[in-house]
């Protein structure tokens, strides 16, 4: 379980699993959707990154999306551009 702070909002939610590398985080979520949509979870994967990256004071370096139906995993790599586009949204859907 995480509580992020963005502003006065606080953002909760529960990361299904993470793993620490030499390099930082990596976090991966389950998902038995019937069909392949990486998008339809792009702001839940990037709050986890940025939640976790806060919490620990590590970076996340990678978000996977395990799609246990389809045998399929979408991997994404984390970045500076990545976050400060995650930032932006989430200032963007907590100020509407």
């Amino acid at each position: 379980p995480f509580r992020l702070k963005m502003g006065s909002a606080v953002i909760t939610g529960t990361i299904d699993y993470f793993y620490e590398t030499e390099a930082g985080f990596v976090i991966c979520d389950f998902k038995t959707d019937r069909k392949f949509d990486p998008e339809k979870y792009r702001i839940q994967m990037d709050t986890y990154a940025l939640a976790l990256s806060k919490a620990k004071q590590k970076p996340v370096v990678e978000t996977h999306l395990r799609y246990l139906r389809l045998k399929k995993n979408h991997v994404e790599k984390w970045d500076a551009a990545r976050q400060k586009r995650a930032e932006a949204k989430l200032t963007e859907l907590i100020n509407q």
